[in-house]
Formats: C-alpha cells, sequence, structure tokens
C-alpha cells in the first residue's frame, strides 16, 4: 500500500526539470531572417520569414527549441531592377535550388546545447531543406528581459549536402566565372514571447 501511495504520488508530481521549464514562442511577425549568397562577381541578399518557432529553458539556460522557415516568402533585396528581382527570385523558388514548390518549409531543430557565456551558446540540430536533414552547429546570442526572449544567431551551410548544385564547381568544371559559393548563410532574429 506504501508502494502504491509512492507511485501515485510520482505520477501526479511534475517532474523538476519540466517544473523549470521555460518555452518561449516564436513571434513571425516581429522576427527577421536574412539570406546572403556568394557568388564571383558579387553576391545576393534578401530575406525570409519564420513560419513559427520555440525555445525552451531550464533554470536560465537554453536547453532546446527549433523552428521552421517559410521559403514560399523568399524575396531578394539588392536587385532594384523588377524584372531581374522576379527572375531570381523564380529561379530560387525551382528545382534549380530550394524547390519550394515542393519543400514550402524548411526546419532546424536542436538537438544539442553548449553553454559559452552572458547568454550565448553553440547550438547543434538538425537543418532540413528539400526532405534532406543534416547536422549544423553555430553560435547565437540571447537576450531575455520579462516579456520577451531575442535570439540571435547565423548559420552558414553547405548548400550541396541539400541537392543544390547549380553552378558549383564541385559538381560542374566548366562554369568558369559563373560559378556560385557553395556556402550561403541565414542570419536569424527571432523574438518570441513566454508561453
Amino acid at each position: 500500500m506504501k508502494n502504491l501511495m509512492l507511485s501515485i504520488l510520482l505520477l501526479a508530481t511534475p517532474s523538476l526539470a519540466h517544473a523549470n521549464t521555460e518555452t518561449w514562442i516564436g513571434e513571425p511577425a516581429k522576427s527577421k531572417l536574412e539570406w546572403e549568397g556568394k557568388k564571383l562577381a558579387g553576391s545576393h541578399q534578401g530575406t525570409l520569414q519564420l513560419k513559427s518557432g520555440e525555445f525552451k529553458f531550464s533554470k536560465g539556460k537554453l536547453v532546446g527549441g527549433d523552428f521552421a522557415i517559410d521559403m514560399t516568402t523568399i524575396q531578394d533585396t539588392d536587385l532594384t531592377d523588377k524584372s531581374y528581382n522576379e527572375k531570381l527570385i523564380n529561379h530560387l523558388k525551382s528545382d534549380d535550388f530550394f524547390s519550394v514548390e515542393k519543400n514550402p518549409i524548411s526546419y532546424f531543430k536542436i538537438t544539442k546545447v553548449d553553454a559559452l557565456k552572458n547568454g550565448s551558446y553553440s547550438v547543434t540540430g538538425d537543418l532540413t531543406i528539400k526532405k534532406i536533414t543534416h547536422s549544423v552547429s553555430f553560435p547565437i546570442e540571447t537576450k531575455i528581459t520579462a516579456d520577451q526572449l531575442v535570439a540571435k544567431g547565423k548559420v552558414e551551410v553547405d548548400r550541396t549536402l541539400w541537392d543544390i548544385k547549380f553552378r558549383s564547381s564541385k559538381f560542374f568544371a566548366d562554369v568558369g566565372d559563373k560559378v556560385i559559393s557553395d556556402t550561403f548563410a541565414i542570419q536569424v532574429e527571432i523574438l518570441a514571447h513566454k508561453k
């Protein structure tokens, strides 16, 4: 009887880890995602929109989280000519790059967190683009006030790992001065509120 009562008590009482965990929900309208892709003759920059996201903290330390990017919202901000701008965006949405019609959402899920200092962390997680998943690591900084979390980081990835090979010198030896860098970056700034 004593053991039965103890089991019921343990089941009815939240674990200390759960009790100390806070969840912060990303706010897409207030968050900012900026991408950059480089080529031999220069670079292109633009924006994407956050679809959703959350961060989990335990005892004031980041322990997990994830976010989703709406790939249908990709925009270019450096080309002022409307026709060239539209041409680039349509190309980025095509199968040469992100296959947006078939893969409208990209995901990142944290699998490991290493605390650095002053709200900074090195995070490792699974990045899924075009239904292909690879592990990536990058630093982020977090700042928490009474009612808001700001998380900032820069993700740099080798696009060819996600089957984005257009004008990559790894796969096409004859691209010459039209080569596009295999590395692209997304600067992430996610604002979140406590759940």
